[in-house]
């Protein structure tokens, strides 16, 4: 989309507002726009605006709805999900602003004051995502691991899920699997049984491999 679309998107969403702007501020209004986000988001803006505006069209009003769909937290929600990474159980999906925010307020917390830690990550967050957002830097989601396999994979399916991590990510991240024929012959308790891929003959071979090992691991004789 040529920037010549946006100023027509602004010019019309000035005039069904009422507001009563010169083409000199429309087209800096428009660079405005376009020097940090995309077009898609300022049409979205736009739209929004036409739709919601009670008042003359203003800048602020496109950027405070571009800022509202940027897929940031709040202030509140970070706090409450970096709460949890105190926890060394618990694997944590935040953004790389909240991670930096309570990295300011962590020490706050740990002295025990819960309150002056809130406002301390109130304010690191809000001055960091504000300054992000003036440079056009964009938002990104990461986890921090837990020691809880299961809560780990809970987290992490939920994360990709709700589209804060790619799902090559979360592969990446999940506990490796456990188990296997060869591990369950030599270690499990159950009857072992061959993966899809293995041959019959394949699986008695290695059956037989994994009875004697197991017994010179155990000092009997195969």
């Amino acid at each position: 989309m040529a920037i010549a679309d946006i100023v027509k998107a602004i010019t019309v969403t000035a005039e069904l507002t009422g507001a009563s702007m010169s083409g000199s501020a429309i087209a800096v209004m428009a660079q405005d726009l376009t020097a940090h986000h995309s077009d898609e988001e300022i049409i979205g803006a736009l739209t929004r605006c036409r739709r919601e505006l009670s008042r003359p069209l203003t800048a602020g009003a496109v950027f405070e709805r571009m800022e509202q769909s940027d897929g940031r937290p709040s202030a509140d929600e970070a706090w409450a999900t970096a709460l949890d990474a105190r926890d060394e159980r618990l694997t944590v999906v935040w953004t790389n602003e909240a991670c930096e925010a309570f990295g300011i307020a962590r020490p706050v917390l740990d002295a025990g004051d819960k309150v002056g830690a809130r406002m301390a990550f109130r304010d690191a967050y809000e001055r960091i995502v504000r300054n992000n957002r003036s440079s056009g830097k964009r938002m990104s989601w990461d986890a921090s691991l837990g020691w809880d396999n299961c809560q780990r994979e809970t987290a992490l399916k939920s994360a990709e899920s709700r589209g804060m991590l790619p799902h090559a990510r979360v592969a990446a991240l999940l506990p490796a699997p456990t188990g296997g024929f060869i591990a369950n012959h030599l270690f499990g308790n159950a009857k072992a049984l061959p993966s899809p891929e293995m041959s019959e003959d394949d699986a008695d071979r290695a059956s037989r491999w994994c009875q004697k090992l197991k017994a010179q691991m155990t000092g009997g004789k195969a």
